[in-house]
């Protein structure tokens, strides 16, 4: 009983098919009306037909499913059409096709058509089993590299043979003589070698496949020729000769590959067409626990998932006729998981039908697990040597080639592994090193190689380098090691500017402290004498009151008061006391804001009033900003104290005042236009906000990112070292658990906005 499978997008067509095909000997009818389920179909069901309309939902080609039909899953095929055109024909029979079926249809058409093409498929399909059988293990065995050397072992002289070709010479001159019984045999014979009388009237040579195996030279006594019948009976021997050889050498040759093929370590599996089990060896077994037994007939376990399915990739790239190689997670049959190397190929008849797939596999835990144990122990290593705050490059000395490199070092010199040292800009040598590098050798330099370096983006760093040369496997390394010492630079800079402005504060305070003695009792001596000398104006003035009642006394007082002036005196030496007194006062002022201003910071908080700090700060400065703007306060009423380090935040007030005042310098000049600077405070919940704003020439858009690096400066020489901002971005932000932002138009102005908790710790 047959199966037949109908492929076609007409419904009506597929119907009528159905009825027509109710025959005895047909015992299923599957219809399809699209591609997918119809691959699917043959690849799991195989019918013993298929018949297919030739256009297909007018884009899928009806040819090419038939070519998947036979010459990937062996199924005959017959194509159903109404098209006749020329083209289409050629295309279809270049398929090989079993039979057309023209429409309109009929029964006894669709019948005869039918049953032929079945009874030829099946004749072809066992005809091709039959000869495919020998010719796949001759290919699988040739595929074998590992064992190839056997094929040229058999290469033994003819002579150790002719007992068993004895017997095949019999048998052909018997069936031979018995029908030509006149025929004189006894003049040649055959022969290893000939006598001076006797000449070569055949030779046969034998091969297998490609190599040597023997040769038969036959010589004869005959003076006249020989017969046409000798020569036919001699390629007839010839002929059975080179048959039972290659028979012989195939049948050793196959017993011999399959023991190694059994024996060997690596893993075998043989596979039909569409995946079926057909042979595993011992190795498969103990890879994946499966017996040939289990799994015969069955999709192939070991490129399976759990579920047993084979992966689509894998599975179309056999389909289509591809080799597919890689590594897969697999599982064994007790459950366990395992890592395999897998190659799969195709096995092709020489007109290209796909009959078998063999594939090799091999167990690689072990060789993933120290694959990833050494991918852990680099990428473990490549994680500390990034981690580090050092710069490290390993380079060839002989090519100068660059083996390794750390993020940092890269970052120091734009280069990468491959590269050549020194290949970027950044990467410039100094003449020291330029030398080593051209005598292949390290000398250590007097004092430590330091330089300074441009970053992409602008800002630049201070490394210190320092060489180390290594002998590895026949080869010379040189290890470079690069310290940034920017910071440790800054360090000793602001170290440097601290201990300055220390003395410069413990100078000030003592200043302060000489000034505060005498000021304070020449302030005390002027209030005295404004005091007095009220007193006594009031009683020079009874004085000359009294003298004016007496006629003779009033000239001598009036000529005594024009004489001393009096009354310009009485109105000018209150005026004169009353500036003094004022004057005396801003000195007092003045001194106790240097004294606030440089009074030694606590190695703890202390709790102390921001207002206070502004308000002395902005007066000690007042030299800065007198002449170039108008500095308005306004300060939060309540005056409330912080926890704080108030010595560093009255540096960070100097810095934004004095930043201000050179701001608006730049932009207005000195002397000419005043510009203005606002410094007001606020509370806003837990913190205290300071703004300090100017209408100076603020700050371009490409540098607003910048203004907190080290040494960065848009100003002239010796107005500034680019550390203030610097500093109080450190002690804002590290010191204080506070923030300071920036808004800043070009021509416009800027406001910088503090922020600092009360409490001197940064909120939860």
């Amino acid at each position: 009983m047959s199966t037949v499978a109908i492929l076609d997008d007409d419904r009506v067509t597929c119907r009528l098919l159905q009825s027509m095909l109710r025959l005895d000997n047909i015992s299923q009818i599957d219809i399809f009306y699209n591609i997918s389920d119809f691959r699917n179909y043959l690849s799991n069901t195989k019918p013993d037909l298929a018949i297919l309309d030739i256009n297909i939902e007018q884009k899928f080609d009806g040819i090419i499913e038939a070519e998947f039909a036979w010459n990937t899953c062996g199924i005959p095929v017959i194509f159903i059409t109404g098209d006749t055109e020329d083209e289409t024909f050629q295309r279809a029979s270049a398929v090989n096709p079993f039979g057309y079926l023209f429409k309109p249809l009929t029964k006894n058409q669709v019948a005869f058509s039918v049953e032929l093409a079945i009874r030829n498929g099946k004749l072809m399909n066992h005809y091709s089993s039959i000869n495919e059988d020998m010719a796949r293990k001759i290919t699988i065995l040739s595929s074998l590299s590992d064992i190839s050397h056997l094929l040229t072992s058999f290469a033994v002289p003819m002579e150790t043979r002719l007992k068993g070709i004895i017997n095949l010479i019999s048998e052909v001159t018997d069936k031979w003589f018995s029908s030509r019984v006149d025929l004189n045999y006894h003049d040649f014979r055959f022969t290893t070698g000939k006598t001076s009388a006797q000449t070569l009237v055949f030779k046969r040579d034998f091969y297998f496949p490609d190599t040597k195996m023997g040769s038969i030279n036959i010589y004869s006594d005959q003076k006249s020729g020989t017969d046409n019948d000798l020569l036919e009976f001699m390629s007839m021997v010839a002929d059975r000769i080179s048959d039972f050889l290659k028979q012989t050498e195939t049948g050793k040759r196959l017993e011999i590959f399959e023991k190694a093929i059994e024996q060997s370590p690596v893993a075998v599996v043989i596979t039909d067409a569409v995946g079926k089990v057909e042979y595993t060896n011992s190795a498969y077994t103990q890879i994946t626990g499966y017996t040939q037994s289990e799994i015969e007939n069955e999709a192939d376990k070991s490129i399976s998932t759990r579920e047993n399915l084979i992966p689509s990739r894998v599975k179309n790239d056999l389909l289509f006729g591809k080799t597919w190689k890689g590594e897969v997670l697999n599982f064994r049959k007790n459950g366990d998981p395992y890592w395999e190397s897998s190659t799969f190929f195709p096995l092709k008849t020489k007109g290209g039908f796909i009959t078998h797939h063999l594939g090799f596999k091999e167990d690689i835990s072990e060789k993933r697990q120290a694959e990833l144990r050494l991918k852990e122990s680099e990428f473990l290593l490549r994680h500390i040597m990034d981690s580090l705050k050092v710069g490290y490059i390993r380079f060839n000395m002989e090519t100068r080639e660059i083996m390794d490199i750390n993020s940092l070092a890269a970052k120091y010199t734009a280069l990468g592994p491959g590269m050549t040292r020194c290949s970027s800009q950044n990467c410039m040598l100094t003449e020291f090193e330029k030398n080593m590098i051209l005598r292949k050798k390290i000398v250590e330099p007097t004092t430590p190689i330091q330089q300074e370096i441009e970053l992409e983006g602008g800002s630049k760093v201070t490394i210190l380098k320092k060489y180390i040369e290594q002998d590895y496997i026949g080869s010379k390394f040189i290890i470079e090691i690069l310290i940034d010492i920017t910071e440790r630079i800054t360090l000793e800079q602001s170290l440097s500017h601290a201990q300055k402005m220390e003395s410069i504060g413990n100078l000030a305070a003592g200043i302060a402290h000489e000034i505060n003695t005498p000021s304070q009792y020449v302030g005390d001596n002027i209030k005295f004498l404004k005091d007095s000398f009220n007193d006594i104006a009031e009683m020079i003035g009874d004085i000359f009151t009294l003298l004016s009642n007496h006629a003779d006394l009033n000239s001598v007082a009036e000529s005594l008061s024009e004489k001393a002036d009096w009354e310009y005196l009485k109105d000018e030496i209150p005026r004169a006391l009353e500036d003094g007194a004022d004057g005396i006062s801003r000195i007092t002022k003045i001194v106790r804001a240097m004294k606030n201003f440089s009074h030694p910071g606590s190695e703890d908080m202390n709790p102390a009033s921001i207002n206070d700090a502004i308000e002395s700060t902005s007066t000690v400065c007042r030299n800065e900003w007198k002449y170039v703007a108008n500095l308005e306060l306004d300060l939060e009423p309540s005056n409330p104290t912080i926890n704080c380090y108030i010595g560093d935040l009255n540096q960070v007030f100097l810095n934004m005042i004095v930043n201000s005042a050179h701001a608006i310098e730049d932009k207005f000049g000195r002397g000419t236009t005043l510009g203005n600077i606002a410094i007001s405070t606020r509370l806003k919940g837990p913190d205290i906000e300071i703004k300090i704003r100017d209408d100076g020439n603020g700050i371009s858009p490409e540098n607003i990112n910048k203004i907190y690096d080290h040494f960065f400066t848009t100003k002239k020489v010796g107005k500034g070292t680019g550390q203030g901002l610097a500093i109080s971005y450190q002690i804002i932000v590290n010191k204080h658990a506070g923030t300071i932002d920036v808004k800043s138009e070009l021509g416009i102005g800027t406001e910088f906005t503090i922020s600092l908790p009360l409490n001197g710790k940064a909120p939860s």
